[in-house]
């Protein structure tokens, strides 16, 4: 029995670390990936980087976004666009109209609005929409920012904690000896202990 609850043990440990490892190797690859497609299980994380859609999003969060057809966006819906050329350049603002033409340019159009802005942005083409916010982690967006901006040193203290926690698993984790080979000991019964008359 203890025999298979070690076994256990030592596979939900590698089970453990492998997924921690996985998770650290992923969300790096997400970040520093070039691939403007890129999405886990067709959802994007973006950081909110003002307060334009403050009443639904703050500043620093962590916005998860559906990948979504254009077909099926709908005026109030919060969605994550790139609102020109620029090819890292992304808005997260409500749906407020359609149009079929931005002056003179015919064509599948949206009109957005920041909840928090007095004016509508100008209308951008339906089809550099990327999905709808699906919601937000509070704070998250700004700690993966520093850690993208610090990836090298948070690199080095995250394989620093990791060592850390192997060796007081590993220090914690012993028996001592000298007790396990008392505890395996056969006691005596108390009445053969002799006395003194």
């Amino acid at each position: 029995m203890e025999k298979r609850n070690r076994t256990a043990g030592v596979l939900f440990s590698v089970l453990f670390y492998l997924l921690l490892a996985a998770m650290i190797v992923g969300s790096t690859m997400f970040a520093f990936s070039n691939n403007e497609s890129k999405s886990i299980f067709g959802y994007r994380f973006y950081t909110v980087l003002s307060d334009s859609m403050r009443t639904e999003l703050a500043k620093g969060d962590m916005l998860i976004v559906k990948l979504s057809d254009p077909d099926d966006i709908k005026i109030g819906d919060v969605v994550t666009f790139n609102p020109g050329n620029i090819k890292d350049a992304y808005l997260t603002h409500r749906v407020v109209g359609f149009t079929d033409n931005r002056s003179g340019v015919p064509g599948n159009y949206i009109i957005t609005r920041g909840d928090a802005n007095n004016t509508d942005d100008p209308p951008t083409l339906i089809e550099h929409v990327i999905g709808k916010k699906v919601f937000r982690i509070p704070f998250v967006g700004s700690v993966i920012r520093f850690i993208q901006e610090n990836f090298i040193p948070m690199l080095i203290v995250i394989v620093g904690l990791f060592l850390l926690a192997m060796i007081l698993k590993s220090y914690f984790g012993k028996t001592n000896p000298a007790i396990a080979t008392e505890e395996n000991k056969d006691t005596q019964p108390f009445d053969d202990i002799s006395r003194p008359v």
